[in-house]
């Protein structure tokens, strides 16, 4: 960016930033294998923008015309594990089972995020109760201590917002399996690796990419797990909004848009109920 307008502020129009858009997505690649992304060049547009209000407070930019061609992000399709692969990993898992396996069957019970499963302990479970508390999330974050060799450190802290601090409610089954698996272990241990030392997200990461592979299903990250369980809780019955509480989200809105995906099933058995009222 900083190249691209270099000495230039003073002449700055709308029509050279929809010319520097246009590169972006059609060259803006460092390694000239093509262009960006349209989010990754929103993001820059986004900054771009910042620096030209900025300008105008400052009086080194007059005028500007913001009549800005945005690049136009595309919803992702959020990978769901189909009712096969959903059988066969969880067969896998279940003949195998052990500490790690174990959050396979929560992430698909109770849709947890990635690193609010790798953070849980025995502490979190009120067996009496039957539910799951998330108060944290274990996150790896840049480290800023100057005497440190690594680039990175992980840490526990409190989930990103107050809507995912949050109690699920956990099916008697699972509890059932639960039970078996604590056999006894400190509060303090970490559920999926009964010790008090806790699982690498990254590290976790490769684990289910390996379940996978024995489970002769195909590749997806381990994020799928929540969508196929927001997406299954629906194609379900499951209430919007509690779904959208259990899952910790901010609002319904986000759950139906971001987590919910229909099926040519659930499509033709509603279709079917629809017709039967004639």
């Amino acid at each position: 960016m900083i190249p691209y307008f270099r000495g230039k502020a003073s002449q700055l129009t709308n029509e050279a930033v929809n010319q520097f858009v246009k590169d972006k997505l059609q060259h803006g690649r460092l390694d000239g294998k093509g262009g960006l992304s349209p989010k990754r060049v929103h993001d820059i547009l986004s900054i771009l923008l910042q620096a030209i209000q900025y300008g105008e407070k400052k009086g080194a930019i007059v005028g500007f015309d913001y009549d800005i061609i945005r690049p136009k992000i595309e919803p992702m399709e959020l990978p769901v594990l189909t009712a096969g692969e959903e059988n066969s990993l969880l067969d896998y898992v279940k003949v195998n089972l052990d500490h790690k396996k174990l959050g396979v069957m929560l992430a698909l019970y109770t849709g947890v995020r990635l690193g609010e499963l790798c953070a849980l302990q025995w502490r979190d479970i009120n067996f009496s109760e039957g539910t799951l508390s998330i108060t944290k999330t274990l996150q790896r974050i840049q480290d800023t201590d100057p005497t440190s060799t690594a680039k990175t450190k992980m840490v526990i802290d409190a989930p990103k917002s107050r809507k995912s601090i949050r109690e699920i409610p956990l099916p008697a089954s699972l509890l059932c399996v639960l039970k078996e698996w604590k056999n006894g272990q400190p509060s303090d241990f970490h559920v999926l690796s009964g010790k008090r030392k806790y699982v690498d997200p990254r590290v976790y990461q490769d684990n289910f990419k390996g379940y996978l592979e024995q489970a002769k299903v195909q590749e997806h990250s381990i994020h799928a797990l929540r969508h196929t369980f927001a997406t299954n809780a629906v194609a379900r019955g499951f209430d919007v909004k509690n779904l959208s509480e259990i899952l910790g989200h901010s609002s319904v809105r986000f759950t139906l848009e971001k987590y919910v995906h229909g099926s040519m099933d659930t499509k033709r058995a509603s279709m079917e109920r629809y017709a039967a009222c004639y």
